[in-house]
Protein backbone atom coordinates (compact mmCIF):
# COMPACT_ATOMS: atom_id res chain seq x y z
CA UNK A 1 0.00 0.00 0.00
CA UNK A 2 3.10 2.29 0.83
CA UNK A 3 6.99 2.34 1.28
CA UNK A 4 7.81 1.08 4.74
CA UNK A 5 11.16 0.76 6.34
CA UNK A 6 11.01 -1.82 8.88
CA UNK A 7 13.88 -3.69 11.12
CA UNK A 8 13.23 -7.51 12.49
CA UNK A 9 14.65 -8.90 15.43
CA UNK A 10 13.18 -12.83 16.44
CA UNK A 11 11.43 -12.30 19.44
CA UNK A 12 13.77 -14.66 21.61
CA UNK A 13 16.95 -12.76 20.95
CA UNK A 14 14.24 -9.52 21.45
CA UNK A 15 13.60 -11.10 24.71
CA UNK A 16 16.77 -11.74 26.27
CA UNK A 17 17.94 -8.20 25.43
CA UNK A 18 15.27 -7.43 27.19
CA UNK A 19 16.20 -9.44 30.15
CA UNK A 20 19.59 -8.40 30.02
CA UNK A 21 19.18 -4.83 30.77
CA UNK A 22 16.49 -5.11 33.29
CA UNK A 23 13.82 -3.86 30.85
CA UNK A 24 11.39 -6.77 30.65
CA UNK A 25 9.02 -6.50 33.18
CA UNK A 26 8.49 -2.59 32.25
CA UNK A 27 7.92 -3.78 28.94
CA UNK A 28 6.01 -6.95 29.21
CA UNK A 29 3.31 -6.19 31.77
CA UNK A 30 1.92 -2.40 29.68
CA UNK A 31 2.31 -4.21 26.61
CA UNK A 32 -0.07 -6.95 27.52
CA UNK A 33 -2.50 -4.76 29.27
CA UNK A 34 -2.59 -2.20 26.11
CA UNK A 35 -3.31 -5.14 24.16
CA UNK A 36 -5.82 -6.59 26.36
CA UNK A 37 -7.68 -3.11 26.26
CA UNK A 38 -7.35 -2.99 22.53
CA UNK A 39 -9.00 -6.37 22.04
CA UNK A 40 -11.93 -5.44 24.86
CA UNK A 41 -12.73 -2.29 23.27
CA UNK A 42 -12.63 -3.46 19.61
CA UNK A 43 -15.47 -6.37 21.05
CA UNK A 44 -17.16 -4.07 22.77
CA UNK A 45 -17.71 -1.78 19.93
CA UNK A 46 -18.66 -4.94 17.82
CA UNK A 47 -21.09 -6.13 19.96
CA UNK A 48 -22.61 -2.52 20.87
CA UNK A 49 -21.93 -0.27 17.80
CA UNK A 50 -23.83 -0.60 14.33
CA UNK A 51 -21.64 -0.80 11.44
CA UNK A 52 -22.06 2.90 10.71
CA UNK A 53 -20.96 3.94 14.40
CA UNK A 54 -18.16 1.63 13.81
CA UNK A 55 -17.10 3.54 10.78
CA UNK A 56 -18.01 7.10 12.96
CA UNK A 57 -15.49 6.03 15.44
CA UNK A 58 -12.64 4.94 13.31
CA UNK A 59 -13.11 8.35 11.05
CA UNK A 60 -12.63 10.19 14.24
CA UNK A 61 -9.97 8.06 16.02
CA UNK A 62 -7.53 8.02 12.65
CA UNK A 63 -8.87 10.19 10.10
CA UNK A 64 -5.42 10.60 8.29
CA UNK A 65 -5.45 6.59 8.29
CA UNK A 66 -8.88 6.39 6.73
CA UNK A 67 -7.71 8.70 3.50
CA UNK A 68 -4.50 6.42 3.23
CA UNK A 69 -5.84 2.54 3.16
CA UNK A 70 -8.29 0.85 0.80
CA UNK A 71 -11.99 0.59 1.45
CA UNK A 72 -12.07 -3.52 1.14
CA UNK A 73 -9.14 -2.95 4.01
CA UNK A 74 -11.23 -0.85 6.28
CA UNK A 75 -14.37 -2.38 5.21
CA UNK A 76 -12.85 -5.91 6.70
CA UNK A 77 -11.17 -4.38 10.33
CA UNK A 78 -15.32 -3.27 10.79
CA UNK A 79 -16.30 -6.32 10.09
CA UNK A 80 -18.04 -5.33 6.82
CA UNK A 81 -18.32 -6.08 3.34
CA UNK A 82 -16.87 -3.50 1.16
CA UNK A 83 -20.39 -2.97 -0.52
CA UNK A 84 -21.95 -2.25 2.94
CA UNK A 85 -18.76 0.48 3.48
CA UNK A 86 -19.79 2.20 -0.06
CA UNK A 87 -23.75 2.39 1.32
CA UNK A 88 -22.51 3.52 4.68
CA UNK A 89 -20.01 6.39 3.18
CA UNK A 90 -22.84 7.55 0.34
CA UNK A 91 -25.37 7.61 2.77
CA UNK A 92 -22.91 9.66 5.30
CA UNK A 93 -22.64 12.00 1.75
CA UNK A 94 -26.28 12.25 1.84
CA UNK A 95 -26.96 13.39 5.17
Amino acid sequence: MEDIRISVCGFDRFQAWLKNYGYWERFALPYAESFAAEKFLREYEFLIHSAAERFENFLANYPELAKRIPDYHLASYLGITNVSLSRIKRRKILT
